[in-house]
């Protein structure tokens, strides 16, 4: 898919450049990947901080 996009956008910036008499070079920099979080992972930290939420409303309700 990346690649994908690449040779899309380049060929369109290209074509542009040609289009209004110029010249474009492309150079592209693979930045970092995209943030993949384990669905497992993530749904058991979400109970733990709901947990923890519960206890400080528990906290400052009751003075518990």
């Amino acid at each position: 898919m990346r690649l994908s996009v690449v040779h899309t956008n380049s060929t369109i910036i290209t074509h542009t450049a040609q289009a209004h008499g110029c010249t474009a070079e492309v150079t592209w920099h693979d930045g970092y990947p995209v943030t993949h979080n384990d669905p497992a992972l993530t749904a058991a930290m979400a109970q733990q901080d709901a947990a923890a939420a519960m206890r400080i409303i528990a906290r400052h309700l009751y003075g518990a």
